[in-house]
């Protein structure tokens, strides 16, 4: 089976429908609470308090980077099959 190009499937009208659908909210949801927890712990590492040693906040801060990243594999491939119209 070809895929059409990106740039055909990629209709404004026809994405948000496909990403609005009550079957794809999960995966959407999904990939949004992943980017969300990865900037988190991104942010955190950027952040640090004069009170705690440094590399003591950054293993914390990366962990929750790390942490980001389960959801995100999780749902990676559904919500790329939501974006293609698959």
């Amino acid at each position: 089976m070809k895929h059409p190009h990106l740039l055909d499937v990629l209709n404004i009208r026809s994405t948000l429908k496909r990403l609005c659908h009550i079957k794809s909210r999960k995966h959407v949801a999904g990939m949004v609470l992943g980017t969300v927890v990865c900037c988190l712990g991104s942010y955190l590492s950027m952040n640090v308090p004069e009170s705690i040693p440094h590399w003591l906040w950054d293993a914390g801060a990366y962990s929750i980077h790390g942490l980001g990243l389960i959801p995100i594999c999780k749902h990676a491939e559904p919500f790329w099959l939501i974006i293609m119209g698959d």
